[in-house]
Order: C-alpha cells, then sequence, then structure tokens
C-alpha cells in the first residue's frame, strides 16, 4: 500500500512537471512564430527544442532515480531520458541540425518552391510579403539606356545626378532588370549592355526602360530598397544577365537569378549576355568552370553581414548549402551556360585585357551597392 501510494504521487508530480515543461515549449513556439524573419523563427525554435529537450532529459531522469530507490524497480524512463539526450546532442550541432532539416524537408517537400518561398521572404527582411509590395511599389524606378554614358558604367562610385534621372514607374512597366557583377571589367560590359540594347531597339522599335542598381538605388537608403529587391525582379518584364569571370562567384549575383525564377519567373525569360575580354578566352572557360563547381559557401560579398544575412536565408529555407547548390545547378542547366559561345554569342564583344581585370581600388573603397 506504501509502495502504492508512493507510485501514484511520483506520477502526480511527473505529469505535473510534465506539463510545464510542454507549457514552456509551447510559449517558446508562440515568441517563434511572431519572429519576422524564417531565419529568426528557426533561430527561436531550434533553441525552444534544445530547452525542452533538456528539461526533458532532467525531468524523465529525475522520476527514473525515484523510482528506482523508491520502489526499487528500473523505469522505462531511462530510455525517454537516454532518447531526449542523445535528441539533444543532435540539435546542438548545427550540421547534424542541417541534416536533420535536409531530411524533413526532402520527405515532406516534392519541390523546392516551399524552400525558395522562405529563403525569399527572409530577404524581405523586417517587412512581410504584402508591406514589401506595398514599399516596393512607391520606391520602384528605371532608366532609359539611352540616358547612360559609359563613364556612368565606369565604376560603381554613387552619383547623385544618376540617381536624378531614373524615373518612378509601376510595376511591370519595367523592361529588363540588368544584373551584373561590378568586379567584371567595365568596358566590356558596356559593349555588352550596348549589344544587347540594339538588339532590343530592333525588335521594339524604342529605347529599353531598364532597372540598374546605380541609377535605381536610392543612395540614401540603401538598405530599404534591397528589402524590396524581389518586388524590384518581379516587376521587370525580364533578367539580362551580364555573366564575366566573376558573376557567378557574387552572391548577390546569384540571389538576383534565384530570386527571379522563383518569383514566377521563366527561364525563357532571362537572356544571358557573356562578358569576355577580347584576346581572353580563358574567361568563357572561366565561366564554365565556376557554374559547374558553384558552391554558395564559396561566393563572395562585399559586406559579410551580407553575405552573413543571405546565408542563413538560404539556410532557413533548404537546411543547408548543398540543396541549394542543387537547385542553382537546375536553373545553370535551363539556361544551358555550359553551351555559352563566346564567338558565335550575338552579345560577345569585349575590350583588350590590358585594360582589364578585376575591381579597382576605387571600386572597392566605393562599394556602396550591393552586387
Amino acid at each position: 500500500m506504501h509502495s502504492g501510494c508512493i507510485s501514484c504521487t511520483l506520477a502526480m508530480v511527473y505529469h505535473r512537471g510534465k506539463r510545464a515543461v510542454d507549457f514552456s515549449f509551447l510559449c517558446g513556439a508562440v515568441v517563434a512564430a511572431t519572429r519576422r524573419s524564417p531565419s529568426s523563427v528557426q533561430r527561436w525554435m531550434w533553441a525552444t527544442i534544445s530547452l525542452w529537450l533538456l528539461l526533458r532529459v532532467v525531468l524523465d531522469s529525475y522520476r527514473g532515480i525515484l523510482e528506482a530507490v523508491c520502489l526499487h524497480i528500473v523505469s522505462f524512463r531511462w530510455c525517454w531520458a537516454i532518447g531526449e539526450f542523445i535528441a539533444l546532442l543532435i540539435v546542438q550541432k548545427r550540421a547534424w541540425r542541417q541534416s536533420l532539416q535536409v531530411c524533413l524537408l526532402s520527405r515532406f517537400q516534392s519541390q523546392s518552391a516551399t524552400a525558395a518561398a522562405a529563403g525569399i521572404a527572409a530577404l524581405l527582411g523586417k517587412y512581410s510579403a504584402r508591406a514589401a509590395v506595398a514599399r516596393a511599389k512607391t520606391r520602384f524606378r528605371c532608366i532609359y539606356l539611352s540616358q547612360l554614358s559609359e563613364e556612368d558604367f565606369a565604376d560603381n562610385v554613387p552619383n547623385p545626378s544618376l540617381s536624378s534621372l531614373a524615373a518612378p514607374v509601376s510595376l511591370g512597366a519595367c523592361d529588363a532588370f540588368i544584373s551584373h557583377s561590378w568586379h567584371d571589367d567595365a568596358a566590356s560590359k558596356w559593349a555588352a549592355l550596348q549589344s544587347w540594347r540594339a538588339d532590343f531597339i530592333a525588335k521594339e522599335h524604342r529605347e529599353p526602360c531598364v532597372w540598374l542598381d546605380k541609377c535605381c538605388i536610392d543612395q540614401s537608403d540603401i538598405q530599404e530598397d534591397l528589402s524590396c529587391l524581389p518586388v524590384f525582379l518581379s516587376g521587370c518584364a525580364q533578367l539580362v544577365l551580364l555573366c564575366g569571370r566573376t558573376y557567378l562567384s557574387r552572391l548577390w549575383c546569384i540571389v538576383e537569378v534565384f530570386t527571379y525564377v522563383h518569383m514566377e519567373g521563366k527561364l525563357s525569360q532571362i537572356q544571358v549576355v557573356p562578358v569576355v575580354r577580347q584576346g581572353e578566352p580563358d574567361d568563357l572557360e572561366e565561366i564554365k568552370r565556376t557554374a559547374e563547381g558553384f558552391d554558395v559557401q564559396k561566393c563572395q560579398c562585399q559586406d559579410p553581414q551580407d553575405k552573413a544575412t543571405m546565408l542563413s536565408a538560404i539556410y532557413a529555407g533548404f537546411g543547408n548549402g548543398d540543396r541549394f547548390n542543387a537547385t542553382v545547378q537546375k536553373i545553370f542547366d535551363g539556361l544551358e551556360l555550359w553551351n555559352l559561345d563566346a564567338e558565335a554569342h550575338p552579345y560577345w564583344t569585349g575590350m583588350p585585357s590590358s585594360d582589364s581585370d578585376h575591381t579597382s581600388d576605387s571600386e572597392d573603397d566605393h562599394d556602396s551597392e550591393y552586387s
């Protein structure tokens, strides 16, 4: 009878403790759900799970010890405690957490649309998708290429006179989003852009209206415009990639391509314009090698904080870099980057290699843009 009372008391105390532990988990889940970005939600959820597992290990171990001492039995609670402890070790290791997340994603997700949505939502920063669209409508601007000169495209030093040329337009009214790397040869990029422009005029009989970072980002509030970038991309009829030797190694460039495709952009709406310096055939081979061995971890970004933020967004949606790499590789396959032929490509052009190199020191000093 005495042992029965002890057993009932232990059971009552255990269940009260279990309810308290489960309630703490619920509170943590609610707090996580209030976070704005998926990466923040992910951090809170893993922290909540870790705390919940730790408390469960303590609770089950405590009951197991009391039952062994008071009732002289080996409780099955030890099995629970051991399993919970192993789970706690797993969630404490980032690599193991990512592997677990990848496993769950592959089991419950037949395509990468959900992962893409999570990653894109994280890029919106502090705004919800609806708020980002509303703000993007008021900040979306474009410029006609005829308003630019080669000198304007030579570096990424902010130029207020250029920003004043960009005019507000409605989403969907922009002909193209010009995606490029400031670390590619400026003269070759300009020549490639002018070739694309000439082709557009020949087909449409008018000047193209484009979104170009140096002209269309509000230099007084860069971060605000970057939070609207996914919406800006979706507001352009096509994406033009001025793809030089460094393009596929710049994280912002990759994010632009990925975002455009997963904001319902079609691969047929993406034009790849190889930027290859005259007399430098190795440039094209380097583009192909980078595409074949693409690894988001190796991508570079001028601002380390930007890279950390974007990688966090990618991990929030994909679990780890490998799944993101596979998704990007599918995009590369669709764009047939392996088949780029500079000599046969209508946009191929360039300047002598003696005039070209990676970004100049002045560009690094004034790298206020994001590419």
